[in-house]
């Protein structure tokens, strides 16, 4: 799941352990996780445009 979403798999094992802003279902030792739920709770955190400020680069003006 973590490559699906872009994130790594340390922070969804953080995730599991404090605030669970990512939904999951334990069944045993296992953690599950259903693709709809995790991509509609990724969508509510999600700030900014469609990828963030990342990759945004600076307008410089040359010979001022």
């Amino acid at each position: 799941m973590a490559p699906m979403i872009g994130l790594s798999v340390h922070f969804l094992q953080k995730d599991r352990r404090g605030p669970q802003r990512i939904p999951f279902i334990r069944l045993g030792d296992r953690c599950l996780y259903d693709p709809q739920e995790v991509m509609a709770a990724v969508k509510a955190l999600t700030v900014g445009g469609p990828r963030g400020r990342r990759g945004r680069r600076s307008t410089s003006v040359e010979g001022a």
